[in-house]
């Protein structure tokens, strides 16, 4: 993540945070109308929903496993909620049955690589566009079949939303600083 000598700390929260909001413009770029699935409602996902929100997405769909954290996630601008342990279907099933065939935009913030493959999986056959966040651990390989990107699906991967840290996050600290996106809550 770098250095940040003599600065403070809400600019470390900012550049961990507010990196993952900017992926409606630099990664999956995120547009109005969108339907959005965030796998994880983690620090990282919340500033993803906070991204989809801003870039005018009609529906932000958090799954989780933890159904405390959807009250927090509504702040954020979730609209949906999914726990995937009271489903029999697989989650991308439900997913695609939600929204008509599945999402635009699904980002997975855990880290998980079973979970990476699920939120390609229930991208929307065509185009929708799945963006890889999560860091998984060292060893672990991501598969999927080769059918769901040949049809048109999107699989990328990003850190730090994309951003170049000496250029673009100074942008992004004075957005902060203008109160036009959440840091510290």
């Amino acid at each position: 993540m770098g250095k940040f000598e003599g600065q403070d700390t809400r600019r470390k929260k900012y550049y961990n945070k507010g990196a993952s909001i900017e992926n409606r413009w630099n990664t999956a770029k995120v547009e109005l109308g969108s339907i959005v699935a965030i796998f994880g409602l983690g620090t990282v996902c919340l500033a993803v929903a906070e991204g989809a929100k801003a870039a005018g997405a009609s529906r932000i769909t958090g799954i989780d496993i933890d159904s405390k954290k959807f009250d927090t996630a509504k702040n954020f601008g979730v609209t949906k909620f999914v726990n995937p342990k009271y489903h029999d279907k697989p989650i991308q099933q439900v997913l695609a049955d939600l929204t008509d065939g599945g999402v635009d935009y699904s980002f997975e913030c855990i880290g998980n690589v079973s979970v990476m493959r699920v939120a390609l999986e229930c991208c929307y056959k065509g185009w929708g566009t799945s963006v890889i966040m999560g860091v998984a651990a060292s060893g672990p390989e991501i598969s999927t079949r080769p059918f769901q990107l040949v049809t048109g699906r999107v699989w990328n991967g990003t850190a730090f939303g994309g951003f170049k840290s000496s250029t673009q996050v100074p942008w992004l600290v004075e957005k902060y600083m203008k109160k036009e996106i959440k840091v510290d809550e």
